[in-house]
């Protein structure tokens, strides 16, 4: 006797598995939905095409990509590159404002704006000017239960660069408040919440490390009232990301300066002190590349990027550690 055979519809779609290649995306961890989000970035079909821009929000949970669509009807923001990022752990939102964009070729044209996701859909904040700055370093400060944001270049009403910043930001929900601008007059690439208190920020020093390392970055603490020259980092030229975990750890993976001959991962522990991971299995010379810590599975997720022939990027890897896996 022959067994019945059901016949299922294929349905098919065109919804995309991850998303599409792209440097200049912004990454951050949803702690109350143990996944990691990303936005942002630009893209292109080849080097001869015009960028741009996708408004599209991902998900990843360790083991795929899930583009988070909000209903429809609902707003939501415009693509850009560069955006700023950070995860308000008591509000259960993800808050994404700034970044830069093109415009039929124009110069790059700098967003103000201010949005938020609640894991549903996207709301703006009416009113909320954020602070006209390029690449600053964005972070959740448990203690204070506030977003902070401090450094990026100075940008002027054309968009034009103007110095770097030295004021520290925090954002309640609703509006912008400047709390210091004492800081220092260095370009920060990454920061992370010590467990002894404060906040911990690498920064950079401009120009000195483009041929050679010549020179180390610094680690400077900000403890809620003042600003500590605390401790020697990597040499680095170009800012290239870096992801902050709740215990205090840094991770910078470095490949993009001419005098690297290996790409290589630096992991400063809570204790404070450095290891440098280089392997053969990792994810290669790359630069704007999004980052950050899973901090439910314990790994530090990267994607995308681009190369130095220009070549944008759609990997993900992962780093356990101790080694790294492409997914």
């Amino acid at each position: 006797m022959l067994a019945a055979v059901v016949l299922l519809p294929i349905v098919l779609t065109s919804d995309p598995a991850a998303p599409e290649p792209r440097t200049g995306a912004y990454m951050a961890y949803d702690s109350a939905r143990g996944e990691t989000l990303l936005f942002g970035g630009w893209t292109r079909a080849d080097t001869q095409s015009p960028a741009t821009y996708p408004a599209d929000l991902w998900a990843w949970d360790g083991k795929r990509w899930r583009r988070l669509d909000p209903p429809s009807g609902t707003e939501r923001p415009i693509g850009r590159d560069v955006p700023v990022m950070a995860f308000d752990a008591m509000r259960k939102r993800l808050v994404m404002f700034g970044g830069r964009r093109r415009a039929d070729g124009a110069s790059p044209g700098w967003e103000n704006d201010v949005w938020e996701w609640d894991g549903v859909r996207w709301h703006r904040i009416a009113a909320a000017s954020s602070p006209r700055v390029l690449h600053p370093t964005a972070l959740y400060d448990p203690q204070r239960r506030r977003v902070v944001v401090y450094g990026g270049g100075i940008l002027s009403d054309s968009g034009a660069f103007n110095g770097f910043s030295r004021t520290l930001w925090e954002w309640d929900g609703a509006r912008w408040n400047a709390r210091d601008s004492t800081g220092p007059d260095l370009p920060p690439a990454g920061a992370t919440v010590p467990s002894a208190g404060g906040l911990l920020f690498m920064m950079g020093q401009v120009g000195v490390n483009r041929a050679a390392p010549a020179a180390a970055s610094r680690l400077w603490l900000w403890n809620g009232t003042a600003w500590t020259d605390h401790a020697d980092g990597p040499p680095f030229n170009n800012l290239q990301a870096i992801a902050g975990a709740p215990d205090g750890s840094l991770f910078f993976y470095q490949a993009w300066e001419d005098w690297r001959t290996t790409a290589v991962l630096h992991v400063r522990d809570a204790r404070g002190a450095w290891r440098h991971v280089e392997e053969a299995l990792n994810p290669g010379v790359r630069n704007t590349q999004a980052a950050a810590w899973d901090a439910r599975r314990q790994r530090l997720v990267l994607f995308g990027g681009s190369t130095r022939d220009g070549k944008l990027l759609d990997d993900t890897w992962e780093f356990d550690g101790r080694h790294w896996t492409k997914r």
